[in-house]
């Protein structure tokens, strides 16, 4: 997302240090969704905001009503989206652009370096190939071959100090049953960026951020469930530690080892 910061400060002097963050995260929310542009439903923006409705009275729908545009349903900031459009023609004329380049070279290089295949001498047009038959019609010329290009393979990457939680993955974790995405996502964060380059890096991050998940949901399920003493274990008798005066003078304690009331000098738990 392009962002101009100069121009950004020159239309925002007079917003507080809370409405400035809420509405970098709007302009964020808005060009990650398709068209540069979002419901006009307050509870679809109150729920990817990640704010309470308290916030989102005092705090968002004042922004919305000032820096963006309502119609048909939609909202969007009117100078991000015209940067939204440049961009996206930006990237699909350089796609068009490579493929072409692409497709140049690859028959460039054909005709430097053409097969080296022969043709087997043929009998009433037909030879043998693998104990079969094999009509010679089936030969192409290496221009009538389909083109094929391989995609690059996705280069490793670190999340960046700034990295927030995309809404789509919170809404995930949010089915999946986490209670709070939010604070799993800042210690998810904070984990990966102090890893070394060796285990700090990786293709995808999607994954990861699941597996994040569903580690952190069996953490929560083993925090829920009750535990029960463990009979066995003598420090669970109900007696053990008890004090009482014997018949001769002497305090007494009882000893779940021994399963009987002893001196104080010959205790032992």
């Amino acid at each position: 997302m392009p962002y101009y910061v100069d121009d950004f400060e020159a239309d925002t002097p007079h917003l507080g240090l809370e409405e400035d963050g809420a509405y970098n995260r709007l302009l964020r929310l808005c060009w990650r969704s398709p068209e540069c542009c979002i419901p006009d439903d307050p509870a679809w923006i109150q729920r990817r905001m990640r704010v309470d409705l308290d916030t989102y009275n005092r705090i968002v729908a004042p922004l919305l009503d000032e820096f963006f545009t309502r119609d048909k349903g939609k909202v969007w900031q009117k100078r991000q989206r015209q940067e939204y459009a440049y961009v996206m023609a930006m990237v699909s004329k350089r796609k068009e652009a490579g493929a072409k380049g692409g497709y140049t070279k690859a028959l460039r290089r054909k005709e430097i370096d053409p097969s080296n295949t022969t043709v087997l001498p043929v009998a009433n047009g037909y030879q043998n190939a693998s104990n079969g038959l094999a009509s010679t019609s089936t030969s192409t010329s290496i221009e009538e071959k389909r083109e094929t290009f391989v995609s690059p393979k996705k280069k490793n990457s670190r999340l960046s100090p700034d990295w927030q939680l995309p809404p789509d993955w919170a809404d995930w974790a949010m089915e999946q049953g986490l209670s709070n995405p939010a604070a799993s996502a800042d210690r998810f964060r904070d984990h990966y960026l102090g890893l070394s380059d060796r285990d700090g890096v990786k293709a995808d991050w999607l994954p990861v951020w699941r597996e994040w998940v569903r580690k952190a949901l069996e953490i929560q399920a083993a925090r829920s469930k009750p535990t029960t003493p463990d009979p066995s274990d003598p420090r669970n008798d109900p007696r053990h530690g008890d004090e009482k005066l014997g018949s001769m003078g002497f305090m007494l304690k009882y000893s779940e080892r021994k399963s009987q009331w002893v001196r104080i000098k010959e205790w032992k738990p």
